[in-house]
């Protein structure tokens, strides 16, 4: 689903810049080998009934472990490109609530002047 929502905004370059896109799209799909090998791995042994059991505790649980390791550091690898995208907005924001206390101040020093002429 996010996959597909940077997709189709691809050509919007406000709202994440192309490197980044680039970044975010490169780190969802390396996440997405990792599930599905961590999911073929539970189904194998999921048919091979009491011999998978084994064969967890003997060897594929530390693969997986291995598998879900690296999933952790891609998660934390796509917070900080989705931190990366909100600074500039923050910024942004920021600037424009500069401005807008800047206008009210310059209104209601109007306002007083207009107060006292009256």
């Amino acid at each position: 689903m996010v996959v597909r929502l940077l997709q189709s905004h691809s050509n919007d370059t406000e709202l994440i810049p192309p490197p980044i896109q680039t970044q975010i799209l490169s780190i969802i799909s390396s996440s997405q080998v990792l599930v599905n090998r961590i999911h073929e791995r539970i189904k194998e042994l999921e048919k091979r009934g009491v011999v998978g059991k084994i064969k967890w505790v003997v060897v594929v649980r530390e693969e997986v472990d291995d598998l879900r390791a690296s999933l952790e550091a891609h998660r934390g690898s796509l917070g900080l490109a989705v931190q990366m995208v909100s600074i500039p907005t923050f910024k942004a924001i920021r600037g424009d609530v500069a401005g807008v206390k800047e206008d009210t101040t310059a209104i209601r020093d109007s306002v007083e002047d207009v107060r006292r002429d009256v």
